[in-house]
């Protein structure tokens, strides 16, 4: 080999070592600036994280909203259960009727909610118990029933109750419910048969009956203008039922719609906010107090079931609140009468135990007021006594003026024993067969 190949072998491996260098270099310094990247990402975290833990705490915490309570209010002239209450356009609540453990009464009176003070009124022209009560489109007053088939109206302008036509029989845990063009839908009452009342002329006519006799049972106004009639017992406690019945006005038929998961009497039912109708409590045929609810969806007539109170009850209230919210009060169950209430949440169909009321309560009344505050009143032979249901803030507005804030006993305080004849008797068997 000659020296000229020798030379430019000898370049040609100097490139090749050249260009192996800088290949090396460029890796060396790619590899480096990636590490510095990801470090510098790293580092970025690290702090923002060491930022958020040492903010001040006002920054996570939460505000929740005060529970509302139970203020007592002024009590009424007379005990009561099984009575009938209701707000008169003038924001005064009218209760009437009921009983004082002696007979049916006739006597009613007024609660004013400005002074919290209760003033008799005009009295009705019968005793009654278990009746209904409604309010017309002139803003009067229409009672019906209670063990006679009298009628009456009340004019809160003049306090004077006036008769109008009697029903075609007597009823007795019977419902009343107000139609779109303003006429009174009355169904049940240890009956199947049914009538409406025309206010314009004060008249009756009967129309078809339901398919079973109802008693204490509940009625329930739809969006669609239907009424849903759901449970209640044929005769007295006997054969309570599952079965629902619908009316359509157009037609003024009853037709049967989709049955309940239980048998139930002594329930409560309230139309939500969102069209479905929502039903607790109550008791079985076999005289098991029910702590179960359920729902009614009238687009696909069926029932599902809800969320579980947290204590059975029977006789007791619900009221539907300014939030969508749903409060239930007192009731019986296992020979307790209770003041323990809860609420219920339609959005995520959650029961919750609210404050208890003051006094045990079965079959008081419980009356939304133009405030948004919940007005409960009697509910015992022996107790004329009331309270409202007020959200903290007007509380502390006026307790210094009225002096009178209590938010209900402990729940570890026993609940009244109810020991009333036949209040307690197991029916044991089911009679609807």
């Amino acid at each position: 080999m000659d020296i000229h190949s020798e030379s430019n072998q000898l370049v040609t491996e100097t490139n090749k070592q050249s260009k192996w260098w800088h290949h090396r270099r460029v890796k060396i310094i790619g590899i480096s600036i990636t590490v510095l990247v990801i470090l510098a990402i790293s580092l970025i975290l690290i702090l923002e994280v060491f930022i958020r833990s040492t903010k001040k705490p006002y920054s996570t915490t939460t505000t929740t909203t005060p529970p509302f309570v139970w203020r007592v209010t002024g009590s009424m002239n007379t005990p009561r259960t099984k009575h009938t209450a209701i707000l008169l356009k003038n924001e005064k609540v009218l209760v009437a009727g009921g009983s004082d453990g002696q007979s049916c009464l006739f006597s009613s009176e007024l609660y004013d909610p400005k002074t919290g003070n209760w003033t008799s009124t005009g009295n009705m022209s019968s005793n009654r118990c278990e009746h209904t009560m409604s309010t017309l489109m002139n803003g009067k007053i229409f009672v019906a029933g209670g063990d006679t088939s009298t009628a009456e109206i009340y004019d809160p302008s003049s306090g004077i109750w006036t008769a109008t036509e009697s029903m075609m029989i007597s009823r007795l845990g019977h419902t009343t419910s107000i139609l779109a063009d303003g006429k009174i839908l009355v169904a049940g009452g240890e009956t199947n048969s049914a009538e409406i009342y025309d206010p314009l002329t004060g008249n009756w006519t009967t129309i078809s009956s339901m398919h079973s006799e109802r008693y204490q049972h509940i009625a329930v106004v739809l969006t669609n203008g239907k009424v849903l009639v759901a449970g209640g017992s044929k005769v007295s406690y006997e054969c309570i039922m599952d079965s629902c019945d619908l009316y359509d006005p157009s037609t003024k038929r009853w037709t049967t719609t989709g049955k309940m998961n239980h048998r139930r009497m002594q329930h409560t039912a309230l139309l939500l906010t969102n069209g479905k109708v929502l039903v607790s409590g109550g008791f079985d045929d076999m005289r098991k107090y029910l702590k179960s609810a359920e729902l009614y969806d009238p687009l696909t007539e069926t029932w599902t079931t809800t969320g579980n109170m947290s204590f059975p009850r029977a006789g007791h209230t619900a009221s539907l609140l300014r939030n969508g919210k749903v409060l239930v009060s007192g009731g019986l169950a296992n020979s307790l009468i209770r003041y323990s209430t809860e609420l219920y949440d339609a959005a995520t169909r959650i029961w919750t135990v609210a404050n208890n009321m003051n006094r045990v309560r079965y079959f008081h009344t419980a009356t939304e007021l133009e405030n948004g505050d919940v007005l409960v009143a009697g509910g015992s032979e022996d107790d004329n006594s009331a309270e409202l249901y007020v959200s903290p803030e007007k509380t502390s507005a006026t307790t210094s003026k009225m002096n009178s804030l209590v938010n209900g006993p402990k729940a570890s305080v026993t609940e009244k024993a109810l020991n009333k004849d036949g209040q307690n008797n197991t029916i044991g068997s089911n009679k609807c067969l």
